[in-house]
């Protein structure tokens, strides 16, 4: 059975790297053999037409990830999302900074859109993660070891 994880994208990036192997919640969430879908914080291209309706103009591209985003920031990249715009106030899709808080005030301009883990669709998940061993433990026992991976 497919399940929900929501990850932070630093935590993302360190499973992509396969750095991060353990996840720690205080309640189950999965049994061994299950396999849990990433939601990750992600950002759309799009508009509002009409107030609370927001289209995407993606047109079938996957999003931009944000742990992609942080991971070129963190290398010294302030270049350009994967289909134009820009990353961290830069341009975003040919409009200045300026002009896209406007265009986000009113909302008919497309812009990119920040966008929460909780609202990404399962399709445009892009880590599945088998859950292998599932157990308790005490947080009192577990050394700072433990706690790294």
């Amino acid at each position: 059975m497919k399940k929900a994880l929501l990850l932070k994208p630093d935590l993302v990036n360190l499973t992509l790297d396969k750095i991060k192997k353990v996840t720690r919640r205080p309640k189950r969430i999965a049994d061994p053999g299950d396999v849990l879908y990433v939601r990750e914080t992600w950002h759309d291209y799009g508009h509002f037409p009409q107030p609370k309706c927001w289209v995407s103009q993606l047109n079938g591209k996957p999003p931009v990830y944000e742990a992609d985003i942080l991971r070129l920031l963190s290398n010294g990249v302030h270049g350009v999302f994967p289909y134009g715009g820009g990353i961290s106030g830069t341009e975003t899709m040919g409009i200045t900074a300026n002009e896209d808080k406007k265009a986000r005030s009113n909302g008919t301009e497309p812009h990119w859109r920040r966008r929460p883990s909780l609202h990404l669709p399962k399709t445009n998940s892009r880590l599945f993660l088998l859950v292998k061993k599932v157990w308790a433990e005490k947080i009192s026992d577990m050394t700072e070891a433990d706690a790294k991976e």
